[in-house]
């Protein structure tokens, strides 16, 4: 686990980059920079996500032409970006807005790649808790922009941001690349040392089945690569509305205008500002929850309880504006702190490490993105849309049309979405395809000689693959296997 550590100042960085809305945007209006009657508040709160959808059709084909790894660390390039355009030019309208686009574009790449790189790197038994704790540090993130946003001004808080992009690149520097990617591109000297450096302590058996397994999934997935959207129609028909539901539950907007929907219920600004960093500590210790029991109640029952109490909480909200003569601030504020721990309990802490587990490898990176997108396009649209739908339905109306969503997200969870806790990532593809792919009659040599899906990385692969015909190995009827002596060296 050690040795992923780095990763996660990714997620880190997508929390501050979200949560620098809520305490920045008061800011900006108050010093004629935002203008309300515009829209430029919708604009400034959903640009972030707007870039996020083009941070994710970056973020797919990178990953698998450059690596997870790289992904990871050039995404704080955008990011810093950002940051950089609002603490040198944050007094124009101009900068402010295009500094939260770049924001965005690489706050997405972090979230499609993060889930991917965990997923790839840690064993099943970890995998859940470690992709969940990617909400946990967004939370951390998301919290600590809304605290020192009280204290700073949002020159100083951009430059906060730009600190936590530099430490990214930094942590990133040291870390590996995920072993399954390494095989995809004919590494298998470094894939098979990667794997024992994150096996550190299991048997010299257990690292070796493992790599066999991988090789072998990998190879057959390279096969079939002119199949690939056919090969993933179900995952695509579970993923992607789990990902419109997850936009569209209203905790974007939430998050985003936290500050300004305390003010709606006669919060002083003071009073708004500490009850966002209240609400964000709450939702640090449900993350942590979340994380640590996600691989023992599994992932269905988590999302099945968040979105019902999500429900529940946003309904209150909506009555706590129905009696906001009766001074219902403590409503609104149970409300939100209820609203949010449920949602970081169950749908913002599942969504990715299901898309981490459900698609193959070749086609994990861009199918993870293509999801995310969908996910990010509805939290845009509920960000930009939020006034003006406060505006037709009012406050109560608005926070009840989210509760239907998050009710169709637990019924969702509950009807559709498959059990993925405890297996491997070649198992879950396997329950989810309704077969078992791989071709049992065709030799580790005729595989490597015909598909040469090693490519021109490192010829002796090649040899290597072929070699194992000659040892007369079945490989457990499956495409090949690598030859001990090979997985010795």
């Amino acid at each position: 686990m050690f040795l992923v550590i780095g990763a996660l100042f990714a997620p880190i960085n997508r929390g501050f980059s979200t949560g620098y809305t809520s305490p920045s945007v008061t800011k900006f209006v108050n010093n004629g920079i935002l203008n309300v009657a515009t829209g430029d508040v919708s604009l400034y709160g959903s640009l972030v996500f707007f870039g996020g959808m083009v941070g994710c059709l970056i973020a797919g084909p990178a990953m698998d032409k450059w690596g997870r790894k790289d992904v990871l660390f050039g995404c704080a390039i955008p990011q810093a970006l950002g940051w950089l355009l609002i603490a040198i030019f944050g007094d124009y309208w101009l900068a402010v807005i295009t500094s939260r686009f770049f924001t965005g574009v690489g706050s997405a790449m972090v979230y499609s790649a993060y889930g991917t790189y965990i997923a790839e790197t840690v064993d099943s038994r970890r995998r859940g808790m470690m992709c969940g704790v990617c909400e946990l540090c967004i939370s951390m993130g998301t919290t600590a922009a809304y605290f020192l946003g009280i204290y700073l001004n949002n020159r100083y808080l951009a430059l906060v941001g730009a600190a936590l992009t530099l430490a990214l690149m930094l942590g990133m520097f040291s870390q590996n690349e995920t072993p399954r990617w390494l095989v995809g591109k004919g590494y298998l000297k470094e894939a098979f040392r990667v794997l024992n450096l994150l096996r550190e302590g299991q048997s010299e058996s257990d690292v070796n089945n493992e790599m066999d397994k991988i090789v072998a999934r990998v190879c057959f997935n390279l096969l079939i690569l002119f199949k690939k959207l056919k090969r993933v129609q179900r995952q695509l028909i579970i993923c992607l509305p789990m990902m419109l539901l997850q936009g569209l539950c209203g905790q974007t907007a939430v998050s985003a205008f936290m500050k300004s929907i305390f003010k709606f219920s006669n919060m002083d600004d003071r009073s708004a500002e500490y009850a966002s960093v209240y609400v964000g500590c709450l939702r640090i210790v449900t993350t942590v929850i979340a994380s640590f029991t996600v691989d023992r109640l599994g992932r269905r029952l988590l999302l099945i309880v968040g979105g019902t109490g999500q429900a529940v909480s946003l309904i209150a909200m909506g009555w706590a504006f129905h009696i906001a003569k009766m001074n219902s601030s403590a409503l609104l504020f149970a409300g939100i702190c209820c609203y949010l721990a449920c949602y970081s309990f169950g749908w913002g802490t599942v969504p990715s490490i299901i898309l981490s587990e459900m698609y193959p490898q070749t086609i994990r990176a861009v199918a993870s993105s293509a999801s995310t997108f969908i996910g990010l396009l509805a939290g845009s649209l509920t960000i930009l849309f939020f006034h003006p739908l406060v505006t037709a339905l009012g406050e109560s109306g608005a926070f009840y049309l989210f509760a239907v969503d998050c009710l169709a997200g637990a019924l969702y969870s509950y009807f559709i979405l498959p059990e993925t806790k405890s297996k491997s990532l070649e198992s879950v593809e396997e329950s989810i395809s309704n077969r078992t792919d791989e071709p049992t009659d065709t030799s580790a040599k005729e595989l490597a000689v015909k598909y040469s899906f090693i490519g021109d990385t490192e010829r002796e692969s090649m040899k290597l693959l072929a070699y194992s015909d000659a040892r007369d190995r079945k490989c457990y009827e499956t495409c090949f296997d690598i030859p001990k002596s090979y997985t010795h060296k």
